[in-house]
């Protein structure tokens, strides 16, 4: 097994996480590799303190923070002209197992038609307890999202074969170079969230296999992003918005309706009383914002919220 992957992991602030992430990174126990970090907008330009600490490292500094959507697609058409086998993105909030490119690799070779494979991701903070962040993923219809099977439960064990799934979380997946030339980039009409399940429907529909490796292991540090940097309201904006742009575009219309209905009352009567109840106003705003930025067809990056 000597086929070349190209990790990038993508960062914006977050200098220590970043580097307990590369440390673990270049401890794997694969040849074949190296690893671009793309800085996205970062504050402060890191990139000497990078250099200093692992010397064999690529990096590409961006001037402004384009969202997950656009530097995903930056680091991959860069990973590209590189010519690799595959592309592996790791999140920065993540720790990974030596053996986790192998054994990705292992389930890859399994089948040509295996475009993405995931991982298993346990919670970090729960390291010793197995408890799971990610024991693969299926793409929920009526919610119109991504979900992580078995989320927050103590691993059995149970589910210890390469399988086929229907939705690939975007914290940690490797692809085959042309997955991306049969499939497209990602949707820039997300910038954050949900950009993982509209791949993962348009992978499906072009006959390509997204596959869970369960003996590929990686530990991950949740939110660390969202909670010293953007805060809640800014994920919920995303998540409402994006789900109700999935239905948008892949959902046929005799199905859209009956989704939108449900979705609508889900945030109206449901979400924005949990967050009016918990005087959370930023959230409670952030569901009207969402909704209605929708209905106006601004997509994309939320400047204010």
């Amino acid at each position: 097994m000597n086929k070349k992957v190209k990790i990038f992991v993508m960062v914006w602030n977050g200098f220590d996480i970043t580097c307990k992430c590369l440390n673990s990174l270049f401890n794997i126990n694969y040849p074949n590799y190296d690893i671009l970090l793309l800085d996205n907008g970062s504050e402060h330009d890191m990139t000497k303190e990078y250099l200093k600490k692992f010397p064999q490292l690529q990096i590409i500094r961006l001037k402004k923070n384009i969202g997950f959507t656009g530097g995903s697609n930056f680091a991959i058409k860069h990973c590209i002209r590189d010519d690799p086998d595959f592309i592996c993105f790791v999140s920065n909030d993540v720790e990974v197992d030596p053996n986790f490119i192998n054994e990705m690799l292992n389930v890859a070779d399994m089948n040509p038609e295996i475009g993405i494979v995931s991982p298993k991701i346990y919670y970090y903070d729960h390291k010793n307890s197995n408890i799971l962040w990610w024991d693969g993923g299926r793409f929920d219809f009526l919610k119109a999202k991504g979900v992580h099977i078995n989320f927050k439960k103590k691993d059995s064990f149970k589910n210890i074969l390469p399988r086929e799934i229907t939705f690939f979380t975007g914290c940690v997946y490797m692809a085959r170079k042309d997955f991306f030339e049969k499939v497209g980039f990602f949707d820039d009409d997300y910038f954050n969230y949900s950009e993982d399940a509209d791949l993962s429907i348009r992978a499906i529909g072009k006959k390509i296999k997204i596959y869970y490796a369960p003996k590929a292991i990686v530990y991950h540090k949740e939110s660390f992003d969202i909670k010293n940097n953007k805060g809640k309201p800014y994920q919920i904006y995303y998540l409402v918005r994006n789900n109700l742009l999935i239905v948008k575009k892949h959902y046929a219309l005799y199905y859209k309706i009956p989704v939108f209905i449900y979705l609508l009352f889900k945030y109206f009567c449901y979400n924005s009383l949990y967050y009016l109840v918990s005087f959370d106003k930023k959230s409670f705003k952030s569901i009207y914002i969402a909704v209605f930025d929708y209905i106006r067809g601004n997509f994309g990056r939320k400047k204010n919220l």
